[in-house]
């Protein structure tokens, strides 16, 4: 199973966080690699608090989509991803309840930075229904866990610099509306179409993976232009170097290149050249074109998120 934190409702501990002004400033990738080594109890209350705000995120979900049904929407697209981000809500709440101290609990890091838990040998990813929330709830699980245990004693904080966050609107939107199936779309031209909504918790998340690469490669290309080297966007190409880390993207038949970790696109070739027009547009700072995209068939493969 793999799901993401997202939502939040108020929380108290969240609450009194915020009245003093005073936020923890660690991030969930930090502590999962702390507390590697930490006791049994610790793994265990991250666990659970992980759990219960993943459980509390999609049951969030559920309702804004039932309130979508009420207003009119009687596409069975949305009736269908209701009843499947509640049964997962559900289910998180249940395995919530099972973890105890002397529960195996294992956190690891992917290579994204994202989280993968490993609750009595069951991964469950850190991942999940609204990826532009993702940052506030996991701040709000690490003020949990840091209301429970002394976190300035086994966490080094990070320097007061947040990391590059995405360009306003190129969030996902999700709407289910029409007879072309799921539609996950950003303000900025992409229109991402699905047939159908099996499996579409993999779908979601692959359009944001592939989302979120788009806009890092933006930047990574906008810093290369500006030291002054030719583009030729004729050559532009992304490949996997041998190490699996990260990924090489051509500049320039001459051999120019640049480096960034860029799986999804890496795994979508047929992708990135429909989507060199608007790429243009970005890197030059123009208005992108609408782009309608197959996503089906040009989104990297379900099969690929598990890596």
């Amino acid at each position: 199973m793999w799901v993401a934190l997202c939502w939040l409702p108020p929380y108290p501990t969240a609450v009194r966080a915020a009245a003093t002004g005073e936020p923890p400033g660690y991030r969930l990738e930090q502590l999962a690699a702390q507390l590697g080594e930490a006791p049994q109890a610790l793994r265990a209350d991250l666990a659970r608090i992980v759990l219960s705000e993943m459980a509390a995120a999609y049951a969030a979900e559920a309702t804004h989509a039932r309130r979508e049904i009420q207003r009119g929407s009687a596409d069975p697209d949305l009736r269908r991803w209701a009843a499947a981000v509640d049964g997962v809500a559900r289910e998180l709440a249940a395995l919530a309840e099972t973890v105890t101290d002397s529960t195996s609990i294992r956190a690891t890091l992917n290579r994204d930075n994202s989280v993968t838990l490993l609750v009595d040998g069951r991964p469950v990813e850190v991942n999940g229904p609204r990826i532009d929330d993702q940052a506030g709830l996991e701040r709000r699980v690490i003020e949990r866990f840091c209301n429970l245990h002394p976190c300035d004693t086994f966490i080094a904080r990070p320097p007061d610099k947040e990391p590059p966050a995405l360009a306003a609107g190129t969030a996902p939107h999700w709407s289910f509306g029409g007879a072309t199936g799921p539609l996950c779309s950003t303000s900025d031209g992409l229109e991402f179409r699905f047939r159908n909504s099996d499996d579409l918790r993999r779908k979601r998340e692959a359009c944001s993976r592939v989302v979120g690469e788009l806009q890092r490669l933006i930047a990574e290309i906008q810093h290369y232009k500006a030291n002054g080297p030719l583009l030729d966007w004729d050559a532009l190409a992304i490949h996997t170097l041998p190490a699996g880390d990260q990924q090489r993207v051509e500049l320039s038949k001459a051999g120019d290149s640049i480096q960034a970790h860029l799986p999804a696109l890496a795994a979508a070739p047929d992708l990135l050249t429909l989507l060199r027009p608007w790429l243009v547009a970005k890197v030059n700072g123009l208005a992108p074109p609408q782009v309608v995209i197959d996503a089906e068939t040009l989104l990297p493969p379900l099969g690929f998120l598990g890596q």
